[in-house]
Protein backbone atom coordinates (compact mmCIF):
# COMPACT_ATOMS: atom_id res chain seq x y z
CA UNK A 1 0.00 0.00 0.00
CA UNK A 2 2.59 2.64 0.95
CA UNK A 3 4.14 2.01 -2.61
CA UNK A 4 0.79 2.90 -4.06
CA UNK A 5 0.89 5.84 -2.19
CA UNK A 6 3.93 7.17 -3.00
CA UNK A 7 3.10 6.45 -6.38
CA UNK A 8 0.56 9.31 -5.96
CA UNK A 9 2.66 11.15 -4.47
CA UNK A 10 4.83 11.06 -7.41
CA UNK A 11 2.20 11.25 -9.88
CA UNK A 12 0.61 14.38 -7.83
CA UNK A 13 3.86 16.07 -7.87
CA UNK A 14 4.79 15.42 -11.66
CA UNK A 15 1.11 16.73 -12.38
CA UNK A 16 1.81 19.94 -10.59
CA UNK A 17 4.92 20.64 -11.94
CA UNK A 18 3.64 20.15 -15.48
CA UNK A 19 0.94 22.46 -14.57
CA UNK A 20 3.07 25.24 -13.27
CA UNK A 21 5.00 25.02 -16.47
CA UNK A 22 2.02 25.72 -18.65
CA UNK A 23 0.89 28.82 -16.23
CA UNK A 24 4.50 29.55 -16.60
CA UNK A 25 4.75 28.89 -20.43
CA UNK A 26 0.94 30.96 -20.57
CA UNK A 27 2.42 34.04 -18.68
CA UNK A 28 6.13 33.98 -20.33
CA UNK A 29 6.72 37.60 -22.10
CA UNK A 30 6.95 37.33 -25.58
CA UNK A 31 10.65 37.93 -27.04
CA UNK A 32 10.18 41.76 -28.52
CA UNK A 33 13.22 41.95 -29.70
CA UNK A 34 13.15 39.14 -31.58
CA UNK A 35 9.73 40.20 -33.20
CA UNK A 36 11.23 43.70 -33.97
CA UNK A 37 14.49 41.78 -36.00
CA UNK A 38 11.79 39.40 -38.00
CA UNK A 39 9.55 42.16 -39.02
CA UNK A 40 11.92 44.56 -39.73
CA UNK A 41 14.04 41.98 -41.73
CA UNK A 42 11.14 41.24 -43.65
CA UNK A 43 10.17 44.57 -44.47
CA UNK A 44 13.96 44.61 -45.78
CA UNK A 45 13.81 41.96 -47.95
CA UNK A 46 10.26 42.31 -49.41
CA UNK A 47 10.01 46.23 -49.73
CA UNK A 48 7.48 46.92 -47.43
CA UNK A 49 6.66 50.40 -46.38
CA UNK A 50 4.91 50.35 -43.55
CA UNK A 51 3.74 47.37 -41.26
CA UNK A 52 1.49 46.88 -38.07
CA UNK A 53 1.65 44.69 -35.65
CA UNK A 54 -1.02 42.91 -33.07
CA UNK A 55 -0.65 40.17 -30.79
CA UNK A 56 -3.20 38.94 -28.79
CA UNK A 57 -2.99 36.18 -25.41
CA UNK A 58 -6.63 34.73 -24.69
CA UNK A 59 -8.47 37.76 -23.79
CA UNK A 60 -5.24 40.38 -23.65
CA UNK A 61 -3.66 42.32 -25.90
CA UNK A 62 0.06 41.80 -25.06
CA UNK A 63 1.80 43.76 -28.06
CA UNK A 64 0.99 46.31 -30.22
CA UNK A 65 3.44 48.35 -32.71
CA UNK A 66 3.77 50.25 -35.69
CA UNK A 67 6.54 50.07 -38.17
CA UNK A 68 8.14 52.01 -40.89
CA UNK A 69 6.01 54.77 -42.92
CA UNK A 70 1.95 54.80 -43.71
CA UNK A 71 3.00 57.39 -46.66
CA UNK A 72 4.99 59.34 -49.08
CA UNK A 73 4.95 62.05 -46.48
CA UNK A 74 7.21 59.74 -43.92
CA UNK A 75 4.44 59.50 -41.67
CA UNK A 76 4.69 56.78 -39.14
CA UNK A 77 2.91 53.68 -38.89
CA UNK A 78 1.23 53.61 -35.49
CA UNK A 79 -1.18 50.32 -34.25
CA UNK A 80 -4.11 52.60 -34.82
CA UNK A 81 -3.55 53.56 -38.57
CA UNK A 82 -6.09 52.05 -40.33
CA UNK A 83 -5.00 49.57 -43.98
CA UNK A 84 -7.38 47.62 -45.90
CA UNK A 85 -7.77 44.03 -45.02
CA UNK A 86 -8.16 42.52 -48.35
CA UNK A 87 -10.27 38.62 -47.76
CA UNK A 88 -9.96 39.08 -44.09
CA UNK A 89 -13.25 41.11 -44.52
CA UNK A 90 -14.80 38.01 -45.60
CA UNK A 91 -14.97 36.99 -41.77
CA UNK A 92 -16.69 40.09 -41.04
CA UNK A 93 -19.42 39.28 -43.96
CA UNK A 94 -19.47 35.72 -42.11
CA UNK A 95 -20.06 36.95 -38.87
CA UNK A 96 -22.92 39.25 -39.98
CA UNK A 97 -24.50 36.27 -41.55
CA UNK A 98 -24.49 34.19 -38.91
CA UNK A 99 -25.67 37.27 -36.51
CA UNK A 100 -28.84 36.89 -38.79
CA UNK A 101 -29.19 33.49 -38.66
CA UNK A 102 -29.02 33.36 -34.90
CA UNK A 103 -32.09 35.30 -35.12
CA UNK A 104 -33.71 33.59 -37.21
CA UNK A 105 -33.75 35.71 -40.29
CA UNK A 106 -31.70 33.19 -42.40
CA UNK A 107 -31.48 29.62 -42.90
CA UNK A 108 -27.92 28.21 -43.78
CA UNK A 109 -29.40 25.76 -45.39
CA UNK A 110 -31.79 27.04 -47.76
CA UNK A 111 -31.16 27.64 -51.37
CA UNK A 112 -29.56 31.74 -52.10
CA UNK A 113 -32.79 32.26 -54.81
CA UNK A 114 -34.76 32.48 -51.20
CA UNK A 115 -33.24 35.64 -50.56
CA UNK A 116 -31.71 36.81 -54.20
CA UNK A 117 -34.50 35.40 -56.20
CA UNK A 118 -32.93 37.24 -59.59
CA UNK A 119 -29.99 34.33 -59.68
CA UNK A 120 -30.14 31.23 -61.29
CA UNK A 121 -27.69 29.39 -59.05
CA UNK A 122 -28.79 25.77 -60.20
CA UNK A 123 -26.14 22.64 -59.93
CA UNK A 124 -24.78 22.07 -63.52
CA UNK A 125 -26.05 18.86 -62.78
CA UNK A 126 -29.31 19.46 -61.60
CA UNK A 127 -28.89 18.04 -57.95
CA UNK A 128 -29.51 21.20 -55.84
CA UNK A 129 -29.23 24.64 -55.59
CA UNK A 130 -26.86 26.63 -53.95
CA UNK A 131 -27.48 27.13 -50.19
CA UNK A 132 -26.38 30.22 -48.24
CA UNK A 133 -23.99 27.55 -46.38
CA UNK A 134 -22.65 26.66 -49.56
CA UNK A 135 -21.42 30.34 -49.75
CA UNK A 136 -20.06 30.92 -46.71
CA UNK A 137 -18.09 27.68 -47.10
CA UNK A 138 -16.54 28.55 -50.73
CA UNK A 139 -18.76 25.43 -51.84
CA UNK A 140 -21.12 27.01 -53.94
CA UNK A 141 -19.35 26.23 -57.24
CA UNK A 142 -18.85 29.50 -58.38
CA UNK A 143 -15.20 29.65 -59.88
CA UNK A 144 -12.01 31.79 -58.75
CA UNK A 145 -12.04 33.34 -62.23
CA UNK A 146 -15.73 35.22 -61.65
CA UNK A 147 -14.66 36.19 -58.27
CA UNK A 148 -11.33 37.92 -59.89
CA UNK A 149 -13.92 39.24 -62.80
CA UNK A 150 -15.94 40.79 -60.61
CA UNK A 151 -13.15 43.47 -59.16
CA UNK A 152 -13.48 45.04 -62.39
CA UNK A 153 -17.33 46.10 -61.13
CA UNK A 154 -15.74 49.69 -59.97
CA UNK A 155 -18.23 51.97 -57.92
CA UNK A 156 -21.20 49.77 -58.22
CA UNK A 157 -23.60 49.07 -55.84
CA UNK A 158 -24.00 44.98 -54.58
CA UNK A 159 -27.63 45.18 -56.03
CA UNK A 160 -26.28 46.47 -59.38
CA UNK A 161 -23.45 43.25 -59.12
CA UNK A 162 -25.47 40.88 -57.79
CA UNK A 163 -28.16 41.44 -61.21
CA UNK A 164 -24.89 41.18 -63.38
CA UNK A 165 -24.28 37.70 -61.80
CA UNK A 166 -28.15 36.66 -62.67
CA UNK A 167 -26.84 33.73 -65.29
CA UNK A 168 -23.75 33.21 -63.61
CA UNK A 169 -22.69 29.74 -64.63
CA UNK A 170 -21.37 27.27 -61.73
CA UNK A 171 -18.47 25.17 -62.39
CA UNK A 172 -18.79 22.56 -60.22
CA UNK A 173 -21.75 21.06 -58.50
CA UNK A 174 -23.09 22.91 -55.78
CA UNK A 175 -20.87 20.97 -51.74
CA UNK A 176 -19.01 18.89 -53.96
CA UNK A 177 -15.45 21.02 -54.84
CA UNK A 178 -13.80 23.72 -52.58
CA UNK A 179 -13.87 26.88 -55.73
CA UNK A 180 -11.81 30.21 -53.42
CA UNK A 181 -14.19 32.89 -55.50
CA UNK A 182 -14.91 36.71 -53.93
CA UNK A 183 -18.53 36.53 -55.99
CA UNK A 184 -19.61 33.88 -52.81
CA UNK A 185 -18.93 36.70 -50.20
CA UNK A 186 -20.18 39.37 -52.57
CA UNK A 187 -23.36 37.54 -52.77
CA UNK A 188 -23.55 37.33 -48.90
CA UNK A 189 -22.88 40.99 -48.44
CA UNK A 190 -26.21 41.38 -50.33
CA UNK A 191 -28.07 39.19 -48.83
CA UNK A 192 -27.20 41.10 -45.58
CA UNK A 193 -28.91 44.09 -46.98
CA UNK A 194 -31.96 42.40 -48.03
CA UNK A 195 -32.56 40.83 -44.88
CA UNK A 196 -31.60 43.10 -42.27
CA UNK A 197 -32.79 46.42 -43.91
CA UNK A 198 -29.44 48.50 -43.64
CA UNK A 199 -26.93 49.19 -46.02
CA UNK A 200 -24.04 46.57 -45.63
CA UNK A 201 -21.99 48.95 -44.77
CA UNK A 202 -24.04 50.09 -42.08
CA UNK A 203 -24.56 46.93 -40.30
CA UNK A 204 -21.11 46.01 -40.44
CA UNK A 205 -20.47 49.25 -38.62
CA UNK A 206 -23.31 49.19 -35.97
CA UNK A 207 -23.50 45.38 -35.43
CA UNK A 208 -19.84 45.00 -35.36
CA UNK A 209 -17.68 47.77 -35.03
CA UNK A 210 -19.24 49.74 -32.53
CA UNK A 211 -19.64 46.36 -30.20
CA UNK A 212 -16.31 45.73 -30.02
CA UNK A 213 -15.08 49.24 -29.62
CA UNK A 214 -13.43 49.30 -33.46
CA UNK A 215 -12.64 53.30 -33.94
CA UNK A 216 -10.26 53.36 -36.19
CA UNK A 217 -12.40 50.73 -38.32
CA UNK A 218 -14.17 51.82 -41.92
CA UNK A 219 -16.14 50.66 -44.78
CA UNK A 220 -16.14 53.70 -46.92
CA UNK A 221 -12.53 54.61 -48.15
CA UNK A 222 -13.30 58.13 -48.08
CA UNK A 223 -14.26 57.93 -44.19
CA UNK A 224 -11.29 56.18 -43.64
CA UNK A 225 -8.99 58.52 -45.45
CA UNK A 226 -10.39 61.30 -43.49
CA UNK A 227 -8.90 59.68 -40.62
CA UNK A 228 -5.51 58.54 -41.55
CA UNK A 229 -5.53 55.59 -44.11
CA UNK A 230 -2.32 54.15 -45.23
CA UNK A 231 -1.36 54.63 -48.82
CA UNK A 232 -1.16 51.28 -50.16
CA UNK A 233 2.23 50.74 -53.01
CA UNK A 234 2.79 48.65 -55.73
CA UNK A 235 6.43 47.65 -57.45
CA UNK A 236 5.77 49.26 -60.93
CA UNK A 237 9.34 48.20 -63.10
CA UNK A 238 10.99 47.69 -59.99
CA UNK A 239 9.60 51.07 -58.11
CA UNK A 240 7.88 51.15 -55.10
CA UNK A 241 4.62 53.59 -56.01
CA UNK A 242 2.17 54.90 -53.82
CA UNK A 243 -1.13 53.51 -55.97
CA UNK A 244 -4.68 54.40 -55.83
CA UNK A 245 -6.96 51.64 -57.12
CA UNK A 246 -10.76 52.26 -58.02
CA UNK A 247 -12.79 52.27 -55.37
CA UNK A 248 -14.67 48.49 -54.84
CA UNK A 249 -17.72 49.74 -53.37
CA UNK A 250 -19.64 46.27 -54.67
CA UNK A 251 -16.35 44.34 -53.14
CA UNK A 252 -16.26 45.70 -49.77
CA UNK A 253 -17.97 42.48 -48.19
CA UNK A 254 -15.38 40.36 -50.20
CA UNK A 255 -12.00 42.68 -49.55
CA UNK A 256 -12.15 46.17 -48.88
CA UNK A 257 -13.33 46.15 -45.10
CA UNK A 258 -10.33 48.86 -43.29
CA UNK A 259 -9.20 48.27 -39.94
CA UNK A 260 -6.33 49.10 -37.64
CA UNK A 261 -4.05 46.87 -35.75
CA UNK A 262 -5.60 47.86 -32.51
CA UNK A 263 -9.01 47.06 -34.01
CA UNK A 264 -8.11 43.87 -35.12
CA UNK A 265 -7.15 42.46 -32.08
CA UNK A 266 -10.49 43.22 -30.30
CA UNK A 267 -12.13 41.84 -33.16
CA UNK A 268 -9.54 38.27 -32.59
CA UNK A 269 -10.29 38.74 -28.57
CA UNK A 270 -13.61 37.81 -29.44
CA UNK A 271 -13.00 35.42 -32.07
CA UNK A 272 -11.22 33.18 -29.57
CA UNK A 273 -13.64 34.13 -26.38
CA UNK A 274 -16.92 32.77 -27.55
CA UNK A 275 -17.82 35.98 -30.00
CA UNK A 276 -17.42 38.45 -26.94
CA UNK A 277 -15.13 41.36 -26.59
CA UNK A 278 -14.60 42.85 -22.85
CA UNK A 279 -18.69 42.51 -22.00
CA UNK A 280 -19.82 42.94 -25.52
CA UNK A 281 -21.13 39.91 -27.26
CA UNK A 282 -21.29 39.95 -31.34
CA UNK A 283 -22.80 36.39 -31.55
CA UNK A 284 -23.08 33.34 -29.15
CA UNK A 285 -20.27 30.97 -28.29
CA UNK A 286 -22.09 28.16 -29.99
CA UNK A 287 -22.04 30.47 -33.21
CA UNK A 288 -18.85 31.06 -33.59
CA UNK A 289 -17.60 27.54 -32.88
CA UNK A 290 -19.92 27.08 -35.90
CA UNK A 291 -17.92 29.61 -38.09
CA UNK A 292 -14.53 27.91 -37.03
CA UNK A 293 -15.57 24.63 -38.17
CA UNK A 294 -14.64 23.32 -41.58
CA UNK A 295 -17.17 22.11 -44.39
CA UNK A 296 -17.08 18.59 -45.08
CA UNK A 297 -15.01 19.19 -48.35
CA UNK A 298 -12.17 21.36 -47.31
CA UNK A 299 -10.54 23.06 -44.77
CA UNK A 300 -12.30 26.12 -44.70
CA UNK A 301 -15.09 27.24 -42.53
CA UNK A 302 -17.25 30.11 -42.73
CA UNK A 303 -14.90 33.33 -43.45
CA UNK A 304 -11.81 31.22 -42.27
CA UNK A 305 -9.19 28.80 -43.42
CA UNK A 306 -8.88 26.03 -40.27
CA UNK A 307 -6.84 23.22 -39.51
CA UNK A 308 -5.69 21.17 -36.80
CA UNK A 309 -4.06 23.77 -35.22
CA UNK A 310 -4.83 27.32 -36.47
CA UNK A 311 -7.27 29.09 -37.75
CA UNK A 312 -6.50 31.72 -40.13
CA UNK A 313 -7.08 33.92 -42.88
CA UNK A 314 -4.79 36.04 -45.31
CA UNK A 315 -5.53 39.23 -47.35
CA UNK A 316 -4.83 40.73 -50.48
CA UNK A 317 -6.39 43.89 -52.42
CA UNK A 318 -4.06 45.85 -55.10
CA UNK A 319 -1.60 47.28 -52.58
CA UNK A 320 -1.95 45.97 -49.33
CA UNK A 321 -1.43 42.58 -47.95
CA UNK A 322 -3.05 41.16 -44.36
CA UNK A 323 -2.68 38.08 -42.03
CA UNK A 324 -4.75 36.94 -39.08
CA UNK A 325 -3.57 33.71 -37.42
CA UNK A 326 -4.87 32.34 -34.13
CA UNK A 327 -3.15 29.21 -32.24
CA UNK A 328 -6.86 28.47 -29.86
CA UNK A 329 -4.93 26.00 -28.14
CA UNK A 330 -2.36 28.03 -26.63
CA UNK A 331 -4.40 31.06 -27.59
CA UNK A 332 -2.08 32.80 -29.33
CA UNK A 333 -2.83 35.33 -31.90
CA UNK A 334 -1.26 38.05 -34.48
CA UNK A 335 -2.82 40.47 -36.45
CA UNK A 336 0.01 41.94 -39.17
CA UNK A 337 -1.23 44.50 -41.73
CA UNK A 338 0.79 45.72 -44.44
CA UNK A 339 0.48 48.37 -47.10
CA UNK A 340 2.17 46.63 -50.50
CA UNK A 341 1.06 43.80 -52.61
CA UNK A 342 3.04 42.67 -55.38
CA UNK A 343 1.10 39.86 -57.43
CA UNK A 344 3.67 38.74 -59.42
CA UNK A 345 6.62 38.29 -57.02
CA UNK A 346 4.29 36.31 -54.96
CA UNK A 347 3.21 34.11 -57.29
CA UNK A 348 6.75 33.37 -58.01
CA UNK A 349 8.31 33.09 -54.92
CA UNK A 350 5.18 32.08 -52.85
CA UNK A 351 3.34 33.96 -50.30
CA UNK A 352 6.04 35.54 -48.94
CA UNK A 353 4.25 38.15 -46.75
CA UNK A 354 2.29 35.12 -45.01
CA UNK A 355 5.23 33.67 -44.67
CA UNK A 356 6.26 36.30 -43.06
CA UNK A 357 3.27 36.69 -40.72
CA UNK A 358 3.72 32.60 -39.46
CA UNK A 359 7.70 33.57 -38.65
CA UNK A 360 6.32 36.52 -36.25
CA UNK A 361 3.67 33.76 -34.93
CA UNK A 362 6.51 31.39 -34.67
CA UNK A 363 8.10 33.28 -31.82
CA UNK A 364 5.24 34.62 -30.45
CA UNK A 365 4.09 30.72 -29.64
CA UNK A 366 7.51 30.26 -28.97
CA UNK A 367 7.92 27.34 -31.81
CA UNK A 368 4.97 26.32 -31.20
CA UNK A 369 4.11 25.99 -34.94
CA UNK A 370 7.39 24.92 -36.11
CA UNK A 371 9.19 22.75 -34.00
CA UNK A 372 11.93 22.39 -35.81
CA UNK A 373 12.50 26.16 -35.70
CA UNK A 374 11.41 28.96 -37.79
CA UNK A 375 12.14 28.85 -42.04
CA UNK A 376 14.35 30.73 -43.40
CA UNK A 377 13.31 33.61 -45.32
CA UNK A 378 12.61 33.81 -49.04
CA UNK A 379 14.37 36.85 -50.51
CA UNK A 380 12.72 38.03 -53.55
CA UNK A 381 15.12 37.54 -56.85
CA UNK A 382 15.93 39.88 -59.57
CA UNK A 383 12.50 39.70 -60.94
CA UNK A 384 12.25 43.08 -61.84
CA UNK A 385 15.82 43.28 -63.85
CA UNK A 386 14.88 40.27 -65.73
CA UNK A 387 11.82 41.82 -66.74
CA UNK A 388 12.85 44.94 -67.85
CA UNK A 389 15.49 43.67 -69.71
CA UNK A 390 13.26 41.55 -71.41
CA UNK A 391 10.95 44.25 -72.37
CA UNK A 392 13.89 46.28 -73.34
CA UNK A 393 15.04 43.85 -75.99
CA UNK A 394 10.95 43.89 -77.11
CA UNK A 395 10.92 46.80 -78.08
CA UNK A 396 14.03 47.02 -80.16
CA UNK A 397 12.61 44.11 -82.02
CA UNK A 398 9.30 46.03 -82.12
CA UNK A 399 11.54 48.58 -83.81
CA UNK A 400 13.53 46.40 -85.86
CA UNK A 401 10.28 44.86 -87.18
CA UNK A 402 8.81 48.59 -88.00
CA UNK A 403 11.36 49.41 -89.74
CA UNK A 404 11.43 45.67 -91.40
CA UNK A 405 7.72 47.07 -92.87
CA UNK A 406 9.17 49.99 -94.62
CA UNK A 407 11.81 48.58 -96.00
CA UNK A 408 9.84 45.23 -97.33
CA UNK A 409 8.27 47.17 -100.77
CA UNK A 410 11.51 47.33 -102.61
CA UNK A 411 12.58 43.45 -100.90
CA UNK A 412 10.61 41.21 -102.78
CA UNK A 413 12.91 38.65 -104.69
CA UNK A 414 10.06 35.95 -105.25
CA UNK A 415 9.43 33.18 -103.01
CA UNK A 416 12.55 32.07 -101.74
CA UNK A 417 14.33 29.93 -98.87
CA UNK A 418 14.50 33.16 -97.15
CA UNK A 419 11.37 34.63 -97.87
CA UNK A 420 9.72 31.33 -96.46
CA UNK A 421 11.56 31.26 -93.16
CA UNK A 422 10.74 35.12 -92.82
CA UNK A 423 7.53 33.99 -93.56
CA UNK A 424 7.05 31.86 -90.59
CA UNK A 425 9.08 33.82 -87.56
CA UNK A 426 6.75 35.98 -88.72
CA UNK A 427 3.76 34.09 -87.92
CA UNK A 428 5.42 32.77 -85.25
CA UNK A 429 6.55 35.85 -83.09
CA UNK A 430 3.71 38.62 -84.10
CA UNK A 431 0.80 36.37 -84.42
CA UNK A 432 1.21 32.76 -82.24
CA UNK A 433 3.07 34.46 -79.56
CA UNK A 434 1.23 37.31 -79.00
CA UNK A 435 -1.95 35.69 -78.94
CA UNK A 436 -0.58 33.03 -76.54
CA UNK A 437 0.09 35.54 -74.20
CA UNK A 438 -3.59 37.55 -74.49
CA UNK A 439 -5.43 34.24 -74.08
CA UNK A 440 -3.24 32.25 -71.65
CA UNK A 441 -1.92 34.76 -69.03
CA UNK A 442 -5.87 35.49 -67.75
CA UNK A 443 -6.23 32.05 -67.50
CA UNK A 444 -2.95 31.12 -66.12
CA UNK A 445 -3.38 33.93 -63.20
CA UNK A 446 -7.02 32.93 -63.00
CA UNK A 447 -8.05 37.04 -63.69
CA UNK A 448 -9.27 38.96 -66.07
CA UNK A 449 -7.39 41.46 -67.85
CA UNK A 450 -8.89 44.18 -66.12
CA UNK A 451 -7.97 42.61 -62.87
CA UNK A 452 -4.50 41.99 -63.77
CA UNK A 453 -3.89 45.62 -64.96
CA UNK A 454 -4.64 46.78 -61.37
CA UNK A 455 -2.43 44.18 -59.07
CA UNK A 456 0.48 43.90 -61.94
CA UNK A 457 0.63 47.56 -62.64
CA UNK A 458 3.42 48.22 -64.93
CA UNK A 459 4.19 44.56 -66.17
CA UNK A 460 1.00 43.71 -66.77
CA UNK A 461 0.16 46.86 -69.15
CA UNK A 462 3.58 45.75 -70.78
CA UNK A 463 2.94 42.50 -71.68
CA UNK A 464 -0.97 43.65 -73.37
CA UNK A 465 0.69 46.58 -75.10
CA UNK A 466 3.63 44.89 -76.49
CA UNK A 467 1.04 41.71 -77.54
CA UNK A 468 -0.92 43.87 -79.42
CA UNK A 469 1.94 46.12 -81.06
CA UNK A 470 3.91 42.58 -82.01
CA UNK A 471 0.21 41.62 -83.56
CA UNK A 472 -0.44 44.59 -85.12
CA UNK A 473 2.88 44.52 -86.83
CA UNK A 474 2.68 40.66 -88.07
CA UNK A 475 -0.67 41.36 -89.61
CA UNK A 476 0.63 44.25 -91.69
CA UNK A 477 3.83 42.32 -92.35
CA UNK A 478 1.51 39.22 -93.79
CA UNK A 479 -0.91 41.66 -95.60
CA UNK A 480 2.39 43.14 -97.12
CA UNK A 481 4.13 40.00 -98.29
CA UNK A 482 0.58 38.61 -99.77
CA UNK A 483 0.39 41.64 -101.88
CA UNK A 484 3.79 41.02 -102.83
CA UNK A 485 3.34 37.37 -103.72
CA UNK A 486 0.10 38.85 -105.54
CA UNK A 487 1.85 41.06 -107.45
CA UNK A 488 4.39 38.76 -108.34
CA UNK A 489 2.08 35.88 -109.69
CA UNK A 490 0.51 38.70 -111.64
CA UNK A 491 3.54 39.51 -113.47
CA UNK A 492 4.10 35.82 -114.18
CA UNK A 493 1.03 35.82 -115.71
Amino acid sequence: MRYFFAFLLIAICITADCNLLKVEASNRPIDEKKVDEIVEQGMRNYDIPGLSLGIVKGDRVVYLKGYGVADDSGREVTPQTPFMLGSVSKSFTALAVMQLAEQGKIDLDTAVRRYLPELRLEDPGGARQVTVRDLLNQTSGISTYDGRDILTAGNQSLEEVVRRQSNLRLTKPAGTAFQYSNTNYILLGEIVRRISGLDYEQYIEDRIFDRLDMRNSFTRKSEAETNGLASGYQSVFGKMISTDPKIHRSSVPAGYIISSAEDMTHYVIAQMNGGTYLHAAVISSEGMKAMHQSSAVFPYGMGWFTDARTISHGGDTENFHSDVIMIPESEWAIVVLMNTNDALKTKLYGNVYEQLSYRIMNVVSDGELFFMGIPEPTEFGNVDLYANSLFILVSLWIVWSTYGLIKMRSSYKGITLKFVIVFLATVLFHIVLPLAVIVRVPKLASAPWGTIFNYMPGIGHALMFFSLALLLIGLMNIYLRMGQIRKGYSKVQ
